[in-house]
């Protein structure tokens, strides 16, 4: 498990992927949080990825929405979760016969957050909530 703090620059949908059985709609398929350093950051090339899915916002999390967690970019936050190498985002030195080429996305790295398990909002100043007051949970 990691901890990163840091502020949301864009909420994304993601579509169907083989670790959601390749259902698609937002109930069924993972939310995409690009997270970067600076609150002035606009580059994507430069975040690092969270994802939260379909199971966490199923399983008595109704504020872990794609629409309600769009409301927060922009905020800083703080972010637990497991640590996992998205594989599927570098090139196949080799390929099998049918097999599409990995596309690279966006991002400072293939390391990303996934699944998260917590998310903290900060209600006061980054300074603040970096002396460990002034976060509050997302439910």
């Amino acid at each position: 498990m990691v901890e990163m703090r840091a502020y949301i620059l864009a909420v994304k949908p993601e579509r169907g992927e083989s670790c959601n059985c390749e259902l698609t709609g937002k109930l069924n398929t993972d939310v995409h949080i690009a997270l970067v350093a600076d609150a002035q950051e606009q580059d994507e090339n430069n975040s690092i990825t969270a994802e939260i899915t379909p199971r966490l916002h199923h399983s008595g999390h109704p504020n872990m929405t794609y629409a309600k967690l769009k409301d927060l970019e922009g905020d800083y936050v703080k972010v637990v979760g497991q640590l996992m190498l998205d594989t599927k985002h570098i090139t196949q030195a080799s390929k099998l016969p049918g097999e599409r080429t990995n596309k690279k996305l966006k991002r400072a790295t293939n390391w990303e957050i996934h699944p998260i398990a917590a998310l903290w909002v900060c209600t006061k100043s980054q300074p603040a909530c970096d002396r460990g007051s002034g976060w509050e949970a997302v439910p």
